[in-house]
């Protein structure tokens, strides 16, 4: 007892200090880690906690000088004297039990009951050199201890030596997942059947240790959720968002996805602890009792060591850097199972020359896997500035880097089977579409901003392509100076119908048009009679599966070149096909060039033509900026944007059935008043709004309601306005009446009177405000932004089996803010959680003014029908709506309110 008591001790002090340690590095600047923290929180940084005790050593380790945190003078010092500690530990220790090797098992054993999933199986951060010292110490044990045993032969040593040289390659990041289970395999394999009771209380420690480490995390789960303190996800390892019901869900959904496809299968999958379900938790503890149950019993000793211990480390060693590769996960199987193989064969099999193969097999495998990594850390990280290869976690040091960048003008992105380059310069602006959230993007800032995209990686070298897979790398972020320009990608499979639509262009003062999305049914452009006879068109990357035909309506001349070449050169009157022949299947270079000689001269694609990264752009002289389509069957398009300096216009109405033209002209200055020219005969509504990716609140002031003119029809359009833009007003008056008739297009100045006033526009939402009889002037919710007419997950506005036509679609917990004219009598409307979720979400909703409730209803679950409400609003001018969650965390609160009415 009292030796236990003792190894109890050292261990807690080991672990102490080892997490006094590892939060700063070891003491390496901690004012810079401080400051290197609230320069990104100020400057938009979505998880502020990223940057708490635990992950900071992230920060500086997976930058451009890696070497930073291992080598500095300081580190190093306090590293020397961690270790130092460990071995008078393990001295200690070992005065006590008389064996070192079960002193080395039983301090890890102690170390793992205490500190179960930070120890063994949750490295947040690189693990330390005192650990890295204690498996080293272990394995050379272990092994000597395993040739004693049963004959085995030096070439173990060298399997462990390779298997050492990977860990480390692995920038120590996978050290216990890969080591760990595979030291616990062999030392049950090759421990005496009849050992003394030591030997048996340290096997059943080492057992019970595993135990807790999966165990741990679900009770910390359970506990924090009966607590409601859900939202402290960092103190428990991001657990804490997750419902004891939800991460037991997540246990097995993970498990279900490595089964069907192992390549699929990380470590981050699961919340806080990198096990897989709770199948493997059964077969652990299974191990636990009937390994101590049956100690005899060698075979099923064996047997449980096996299933108990490759499947899950097997899953782990899948990440973090080939996490879609099933080489990776045999790998994991291969080294997991040489040991008890071996043992096997040894004690079972016909020769043993085939316990010396294994491990000299594994050993070349492991070296070559080793050499991958080691070509990561040294030619990707140490690779020219020029070229961004990759970084993983935002820092000061990387925006130094960057700050490098900008002076070469270029950035290299790489998706799928294409890679593009783009020039850019302080004062230019690149322009993209993010399809996540239909968020269009494009602007040029003046301040600090984050530049968020995602890329594939490819080798340097072919013959290392075995050896190093093409790898995914998802949200890498960059820090680019005031100044520079801020875009964000999507990158996506090149070959679907749905392309990235991006391109950037610096020709004098004209600005980039993206087409995002295309949807082709048969699409037509129309430009008016004012354009230049240079105008290009569209121009773009065209896949063409067959013959590009176009059919042409109006005079002029269409020209049409792939690869620079001109194949179509003719002149067009009416209804005229021509077809641009396919020079071979792939993607090519287009340009479209339309010299119309009468207003209205189009030109219509047929739906089997995919075409992505469509820009079209004006000549530098001209004024034009906006493209106009049309569509005989359907959408056309799901947006057609247009990206001046700060304000985007897009247009989502459904085609009339007489020939529609939508041209804008829009002078954009930094000043609170901008002018709008814009040209429609279509019917629908002005909405406004703005975008960008992370949460905030937003103060709307809406005054002035549409009052048209006598024959006039206002455009369906929707203001984007960009981060970083002032609060402004708009001004739209009506000048002309409209054309009617089909086939009849000018171009004319119209307007609708509206003043808006934007606060935090710098802050993040993406939201649609309707000139309705009330008008939302400010919002705040936990997930995703405010939907007009649509749900908060981008679908119909759906309640226990009822679809509504207008509502607002939000998620818990928020807060809306309604204004409206005063001298209504009644507000009334319809709530409930949108079909959506499929039956999940409980919330309660809401209706508050003055510091009064006005209507609260019922626990409302999915699938339940909508509950309807009125409540008098005599003498009142605002509402505040209000969804909380029904205190189960927030997952899948996907809360409508819909049909509200102002009488």
């Amino acid at each position: 007892m009292l030796a236990l008591l003792f190894l109890f001790v050292v261990a807690l002090a080991t672990r102490l200090f080892h997490f006094w340690e590892a939060p700063y590095l070891g003491f390496v600047d901690i004012k810079a880690h401080a400051e290197s923290a609230l320069y990104l929180i100020d400057h938009g940084h979505r998880w502020p906690w990223d940057f708490a005790w635990g992950n900071v050593p992230e920060l500086y380790f997976y930058t451009l000088a890696p070497f930073v945190k291992l080598f500095a003078p300081p580190v190093l010092a306090l590293k020397v004297a961690v270790i130092t500690f460990s071995m008078i530990a393990l001295a200690l220790t070992y005065l006590f039990l008389r064996d070192l090797f079960g002193s080395v098992f039983a301090l890890l054993g102690i170390q793992t009951l205490v500190f179960g999933r930070y120890f063994l199986f949750y490295s947040r951060y690189p693990m330390e050199p005192v650990d890295l010292f204690m498996f080293f110490v272990a394995s050379l044990l272990l092994f000597r201890r395993g040739m004693r045993t049963n004959g085995l032969k030096p070439p173990i040593l060298l399997l462990c030596a390779s298997a050492f040289l990977l860990a480390c390659a692995q920038y120590i990041y996978l050290s216990s997942r890969f080591l760990i289970p595979v030291f616990l395999g062999y030392f049950f394999a090759v421990w005496p059947r009849h050992g003394s009771r030591r030997a048996h209380a340290l096997k059943g420690l080492v057992f019970f240790g595993t135990f807790v480490t999966l165990v741990a995390p679900l009770v910390l789960a359970y506990v924090y959720d009966r607590e409601a303190l859900l939202v402290r996800q960092n103190e428990i390892g991001a657990i804490g968002r997750y419902t004891l019901t939800q991460l037991f869900q997540n246990y097995i959904n993970t498990f279900l996805s490595f089964l069907y496809k192992p390549d699929n299968m990380s470590c981050q999958n699961i919340p806080g602890v990198c096990m897989t379900n709770p199948a493997i938790a059964i077969l652990l503890v299974l191990g636990l009792i009937v390994g101590l149950v049956l100690i005899k019993h060698e075979a099923v000793q064996l047997a449980l060591i096996t299933i108990g211990f490759t499947l899950p480390a097997t899953s782990l060693t899948v990440e973090p850097y080939n996490s879609k590769r099933v080489l990776d996960a045999l790998l994991g199987v291969a080294i997991l199972t040489a040991y008890p193989a071996a043992y096997a064969v040894a004690r079972w099999g016909p020769s043993r020359r085939v316990v010396r193969a294994i491990p000299v097999l594994m050993s070349v495998v492991l070296v070559g896997f080793g050499v991958r990594d080691f070509r990561i850390l040294f030619v990707d990280f140490m690779n020219s500035p020029e070229v961004v290869q990759y970084t993983y976690y935002e820092s000061v040091m990387f925006a130094k880097e960057c700050e490098k960048l900008s002076k070469t003008h270029e950035i290299y992105l790489s998706a799928g089977r294409t890679s593009w380059k783009y020039l850019y310069s302080p004062s230019a602006t690149i322009s993209g579409f993010d399809y996540s959230r239909d968020v269009p993007i494009g602007q040029t800032v003046d301040r600090d901003v984050a530049l968020v995209l995602e890329r594939e990686d490819r080798p340097l070298f072919p013959l290392l392509r075995w050896f190093y897979p093409s790898v995914t790398m998802r949200n890498l972020n960059f820090l680019h100076k005031r100044g520079l320009t801020l875009f964000e990608i999507k990158a996506r499979d090149i070959n679907s119908a749905l392309g990235v639509a991006l391109e950037a262009w610096r020709t004098g003062d004209a600005t980039p048009v993206a087409v995002s999305r295309l949807s082709w049914t048969g699409a037509a452009l129309s430009v008016g009679p004012s354009l230049p006879a240079d105008f290009y068109v569209l121009t773009g990357l065209v896949y063409l599966q067959s013959p590009l035909r176009l059919g042409v309506e109006g005079k002029g001349r269409l020209q049409c070149s792939i690869d620079g070449e001109v194949v179509v050169n003719e002149d067009v009157n009416g209804h005229t096909s021509l077809e641009c022949p396919t020079v071979g299947r792939g993607w090519h270079p287009w340009k479209l060039t339309l010299w119309p000689t009468t207003p209205g001269a189009a030109f219509v694609l047929r739906k089997t033509d995919t075409i992505v990264r469509l820009v079209a752009k004006g000549a530098p002289d001209t004024g034009f900026r906006q493209l106009a389509f049309k569509d005989h069957k359907g959408i056309v398009l799901d947006s057609v944007a247009y990206v001046p300096e700060h304000v985007q216009y897009t247009y989502w109405g459904k085609p009339p059935e007489a020939f529609t033209v939508f041209c804008g002209e829009a002078r954009v200055e930094r000043a609170r008043s901008y002018q709008l020219r814009f040209l429609s005969s279509y019917e629908g509504v002005l909405r406004i709004g703005s975008s960008n990716n992370q949460r905030f609140r937003s103060n709307v002031l809406l005054s002035g309601e549409v009052e048209l003119a006598a024959g006039w029809d206002p455009g369906l359009i929707m203001l984007d306005v960009r981060r970083g833009l002032p609060a402004f007003s708009l001004d739209l008056r009506p000048a002309l009446p409209a054309i009617s008739g089909p086939s009849q297009s000018a171009w004319r100045p119209c307007s609708i009177p509206l003043s808006a006033i934007l606060a935090d526009v710098a802050a993040s939402h993406v939201g649609y405000f309707d000139l309705r009889s009330y008008a939302v002037t400010g919002y705040e919710q936990d997930w995703r932004s405010l939907a007009v007419d649509s749900s908060v997950g981008d679908g119909h506005l759906t309640i226990g089996g009822s679809t509504f036509a207008s509502g607002l679609g939000t998620h818990a917990n928020s807060r809306i803010d309604v204004a409206f004219k005063p001298g209504k009598a009644t507000f009334s409307g319809a709530c409930g959680v949108d079909d959506e979720t499929g039956g999940a979400g409980t919330v309660v909703f809401k209706i508050m003014a003055a510091g009064q409730t006005l209507f609260v209803s019922p626990l409302m679950h999915g699938h339940d029908k909508a509950v309807r409400f009125s409540v008098p609003v005599a003498g009142l001018s605002s509402l505040v709506l209000i969804v909380e969650s029904g205190g189960d965390g927030i997952d899948s609160d996907h809360a409508d309110w819909v049909d509200l009415k102002l009488q």
